[in-house]
């Protein structure tokens, strides 16, 4: 046993000599409880919002052991309006060296920058604060084929939080089938045909204009299925009228099926029939169909409900009808044809003095579409005539228009754009006189709305006039109305480079100057004025006025103009 302990020292001896000469052997020497550096990790960070990341901070000594020296940290924002929380892990036990640390994020997007002490020694480390997911808050599950939807996103936390900051043009939309459904920058949708589309919104850490190096893009989706649009509804293309045609001639037009979207439905699966009428055959007939077509490009099949209108007549013809469809039967029209043919025979009496009554005789008149031309044989003066009436297809009743002298005038009718081949002339033989008041009358006693004289006077002022402001009394309109008429119209066209204004004045000398909507130099004026000393109807009584309306010219005096009145009822 001796041996044994004397072997046991011995080894004993030897360890710690051998010991002993390793440690004198190394040339470097330190305290153990010196802080050299801190061992940070990680020295950088991207948490998304809500989320905890483990960091430790270790001081060593020279040789890279704990010193257990205490940690402390300052969070900064690193110029960006971010947040996080640094604190103590609480999972770190009592016997672990000071420095274990959790990071949790905040709902503020950005650069934090965590400053971080120990034993004497600093240290930083960078945290980037970025999105967990893209939440879609809204969004449309199913549209019919043309109908809307908007789509929103926002940027969450892990709890699903908002977070800032956040605008839409940091996301960028997408549709995965643009055939069935397209989106715009702002989340807008539109739907195209049936089908099924993912929409999706990306966010791009790049767009939002803070530090978020090493963020990764987010994104959410939303599946949108697109279902068929069925008919709802059918109208004529061609409007409230096919308009007017010359006999004969011929118009075509087409039924277009709409869906509650307001999109046009050509699926012949669910267009199936048309039925068209006429209200007047002998003016128009009308033929219509299904009609089918294939898209070269597609080989797609569609349906059209076509139809082709007749006219063979003079007059006004009513197209209307139905279009059976899947969904049922829809109504449509009516729409207006018109057969024009006009023609001019005569105009009784063929003589006589201005604001003459007649009858203009002849075929082809249509109410609501003619317009009777007069036409001033010796000066080539061409203008509606303002007061006439359609009486049926034959008869029109007008009141001629007035001259400063006698003169022949060409009668023609237009119906929807279509002159008569034909014409009739009329020609007044008096001359207007200032001094005959009877003659010079106009009469309004049948109560219209919208009473048309028509007064049309073609003169010239010719030198200067004696006050510098009014032609002379050759060019002074005297007329009486009788009836409720308050406001006189008018319209003034130069046929030189000058316009003129008006002036009222009435039997006490009252005064007013008609207003002016001039458009420019060398177009006509017109404007209105309320005709002064006319009192309003009492009982169904009329009021009778007399007045002068006065020319004035505004630039060289030799100025030749027409002017044309209309009266109109208050």
């Amino acid at each position: 046993m001796r041996l044994g302990f004397v072997r046991s020292y011995r080894l004993a001896v030897v360890s710690a000599a051998l010991l002993a000469a390793s440690c004198n052997d190394n040339p470097v020497s330190f305290d153990t409880k010196d802080t050299s550096r801190l061992e940070i990790n990680p020295t950088t960070m991207v948490i998304p919002g809500g989320r905890t990341t483990k960091l430790e901070v270790r001081p060593v000594n020279a040789g890279r052991q704990p010193t257990f020296a205490d940690v402390a940290w300052t969070v900064t924002n690193c110029g960006d309006a971010a947040s996080i929380d640094v604190a103590v892990d609480p999972d770190q036990l009592e016997l672990q060296p000071p420095g274990l640390l959790i990071v949790t994020a905040n709902t503020q997007l950005g650069s934090n920058c965590v400053d971080v002490t120990g034993g004497g020694v600093t240290g930083a480390v960078d945290v980037v604060v970025t999105a967990e997911a893209v939440a879609i808050d809204s969004a449309p599950t199913v549209l019919r084929a043309g109908e809307t939807g908007t789509v929103y996103p926002r940027i969450i936390t892990a709890d699903s939080t908002t977070m800032t900051p956040f605008e839409l043009s940091h996301v960028v939309f997408t549709s995965d089938n643009e055939d069935v459904a397209t989106i715009d920058a702002t989340g807008f949708v539109e739907t195209e045909t049936a089908g099924a589309a993912l929409l999706t919104a990306t966010w791009l850490p790049d767009s939002v204009g803070v530090d978020l190096s090493g963020a990764p893009p987010r994104a959410g989706s939303a599946a949108l299925e697109v279902v068929a649009n069925v008919p709802d509804s059918a109208f004529l293309d061609v409007g409230v009228a096919f308009g007017a045609f010359a006999v004969p001639d011929s118009a075509d037009g087409e039924v277009i099926v709409l869906d509650e979207f307001g999109n046009v439905n050509q699926n012949p699966a669910e267009i199936l029939d048309i039925f068209a009428v006429s209200d007047a055959p002998a003016t128009a007939t009308v033929d219509a169909e299904i009609r089918q077509t294939e898209d070269p490009l597609t080989g797609e099949i569609s349906a059209r409900a076509v139809m082709r209108v007749q006219i063979v007549g003079t007059g006004v013809a009513n197209i209307s009808g139905t279009v059976t469809t899947s969904e049922g039967v829809f109504d449509w029209g009516p729409a207006l044809a018109v057969g024009a043919d006009p023609q001019i025979a005569a105009v009784t009496p063929a003589t006589g003095g201005f604001a003459e009554s007649v009858t203009i005789t002849g075929s082809g008149f249509v109410d609501g579409f003619t317009t009777v031309f007069v036409r001033r044989v010796d000066t080539g003066v061409n203008y509606d005539l303002g007061n006439f009436t359609v009486d049926n297809l034959t008869t029109i009743t007008a009141q001629m228009p007035t001259w400063t002298v006698p003169g022949a005038f060409e009668i023609t009718a237009d119906v929807g754009g279509i002159v008569s081949a034909t014409s009739a002339t009329w020609t007044q033989t008096n001359t207007f006189d200032e001094s005959a008041t009877e003659d010079n009358s106009f009469w309004n006693t049948g109560g219209q709305a919208d009473i048309s004289v028509p007064a049309l006077i073609d003169g010239s002022l010719i030198g200067e006039p004696d006050d510098g402001l009014f032609g002379k009394m050759a060019d002074w309109l005297f007329f009486t109305i009788s009836g409720g008429t308050r406001t006189l119209a008018y319209e003034n066209t130069p046929l030189g480079t000058e316009d003129m204004e008006y002036a009222v004045i009435d039997g006490g000398f009252n005064f007013i100057w008609c207003t002016d909507d001039h458009t420019g130099p060398g177009s006509p004026d017109g404007g209105e004025c309320v005709l002064p000393g006319l009192g309003e109807p009492i009982d169904g009584e009329t009021s009778t006025g007399t007045w002068w309306l006065i020319p004035q010219e505004w630039g060289n005096v030799d100025t030749t103009y027409r002017l044309t009145i209309t009266m109109a009822e208050d």
